[in-house]
């Protein structure tokens, strides 16, 4: 936030000392105007056009109070502008007294915030108000082939043991059939043959013949039940292998779906963490976002009190500067106080009556006693002219060389410092001085040399 410091005003005048110089004496009232008033102008010259229009105000008055006013307003343009007055005819020169309660100075600037606090109260507001992660559940395996498997287990775990029983093997039973049909034909034809033999007459040479055909292929029959045993247990066997075959297929189809199951796991879980990862990256941002709030509100702030102590030593400095002002201005009235009496000592009264001081009564009084020619020291009561006692060089009795020289050197000082005198002016202070008695001829010309004049 940008504070405000007092500073000496550059405004632009709209009139230039020429001018004035110009309107002033157009007027015939340039001669009116006292040196402060033309230093007035040469500084400012619209103060000094403003003069101007009170004096013509003033002389164009036809009665006591449009003058008065006139000479308020001059003297209103001499305070604001010069820190003087004039005095009643505005001839004069006063210095209107400074005070400490006079200094003004704009107010100390206010905080009334960044704009970046609010910025940060939402953010912060929003990370309050996150919320918690949330995701949808993940995916469930459920075996499909759990019957299955459970079931060829059990068949594989349960099976009986092995064991063979020829009246149960239909191969068996198949052959049997076989062999005891051919031995009942071998027994026929064994039986055919010996009756043709013995003339159709029975007899047992026929049934041993039929009885052994019969027991051939009987024990034919019985030689092929180790052969029926292996096979049994080879089917056996072979079923075995097989109920282990499909179960490792239906394992294997299991494994299958189980590995699917898992890439969608395995997805779910990436998906989920890169979900909570953003959510995170959100709720980061949030903060980064409100903590860089939070350091450009308080470098705002920090601104604002590097404004203010700046506020505060301009107005600290300003306002010592008035004290100066006040302090040279007694210092400068001092001075002309002490000019003033000095030019008096020396019979020169304008500082007093630049001073404000009534001279009239005092003039008055000199004139009567010197007969209607006033003399250069109103203390003296002398007629201003030579002394022939036995002073150095023809003066005062009572003064020394020493003092003499004194004397000079301080009226040469005196003549240097006031400003607008006139060589004409400065001859007729040293003449004074001579005829006061306060220098001798010789100091006399010796501070005119120095001036550059003639006495």
């Amino acid at each position: 936030m940008p504070v405000a410091t007092m500073a000496t005003p550059s405004t632009r005048s709209r009139y230039t000392y020429d001018q004035f110089r110009q309107a002033a004496q157009s007027s015939g009232l340039l001669g009116e105007f006292s040196d402060a008033d033309r230093s007035l102008a040469q500084q400012n010259p619209d103060a000094g056009m403003s003069l101007l229009g009170y004096k013509r105000d003033w002389h164009n008055a036809t009665t006591d109070a449009d003058r008065e006013l006139a000479n308020l307003g001059a003297e209103r343009i001499r305070s604001s502008y010069g820190s003087y007055i004039g005095g009643d005819d505005g001839s004069h020169y006063h210095l209107e007294s400074l005070s400490p309660n006079m200094f003004e100075y704009p107010d100390a600037p206010t905080y009334t915030g960044s704009g970046y606090g609010d910025t940060a109260g939402d953010l912060l507001d929003q990370m309050i108000n996150y919320g918690d992660f949330e995701y949808g559940p993940a995916p469930e395996y459920e075996s499909r082939w759990d019957p299955t498997i459970l079931e060829l287990i059990g068949g594989i775990l349960n099976r009986e043991e092995f064991s063979y029983d020829p009246a149960t093997d239909p191969l068996y039973q198949n052959y049997r059939q076989q062999y005891t049909r051919e031995g009942q034909r071998a027994t026929a034809d064994a039986l055919g043959a010996a009756a043709a033999a013995s003339g159709g007459l029975p007899s047992s040479y026929a049934q041993t013949a039929a009885n052994q055909q019969a027991n051939y292929y009987a024990a034919q029959l019985t030689d092929m039940i180790p052969e029926l045993y292996q096979l049994a247990y080879n089917k056996y066997l072979t079923d075995y292998d097989m109920m282990l075959s499909d179960l490792g297929v239906v394992q294997g189809q299991e494994a299958t779906d189980y590995s699917h199951y898992l890439n969608d796991l395995t997805q779910y879980n990436t998906d989920r963490a890169f979900d909570y990862g953003a959510y995170l990256d959100r709720y980061d941002m949030l903060s980064n976002n409100m903590q860089a709030a939070q350091s450009m509100d308080d470098l705002e702030f920090e601104r604002f009190l590097a404004e203010l102590d700046q506020y505060n030593t301009d107005r600290n400095f300003y306002y010592g500067q008035h004290l100066d002002e006040i302090t040279d201005q007694q210092n400068d009235f001092a001075t002309a106080v002490d000019m003033a009496q000095l030019g008096a000592d020396y019979g020169d009264l304008r500082g007093l009556e630049d001073l404000g001081i009534d001279l009239s009564a005092l003039r008055a009084a000199q004139e009567a006693a010197t007969g209607g020619s006033p003399t250069g020291n109103p203390g003296d009561g002398g007629d201003g002219g030579d002394d022939d006692g036995g002073g150095p060089e023809g003066g005062n009795p009572e003064l020394t060389a020493e003092q003499s020289t004194a004397n000079a050197d301080e009226l040469l000082a005196y003549i240097r410092r006031v400003p607008g005198l006139t060589n004409e002016n400065r001859a007729a202070l040293i003449v004074q001085a001579i005829n006061n008695g306060r220098i001798s001829e010789s100091d006399a010309q010796r501070i005119a040399s120095i001036l550059g004049i003639d006495v």
